[in-house]
């Protein structure tokens, strides 16, 4: 359980589609621009190398 209401994930859901990041359709998701996602997350590979 994360913890996150339905509005919160909402109004997330819907920044991401108006930055034409990712797409919501038929219970998917689709991501469009992946490397500005993980700019926006500050997403870190480095830490899935497992050396």
């Amino acid at each position: 359980m994360l913890g996150l209401t339905a509005v919160h994930v909402s109004r997330t859901f819907g920044e991401l589609r108006k930055a034409d990041i990712a797409s919501f359709k038929a219970g998917s998701v689709e991501i469009i621009n992946g490397t500005t996602l993980m700019k926006l997350s500050s997403f870190d590979s480095e830490y899935l190398r497992l050396t």
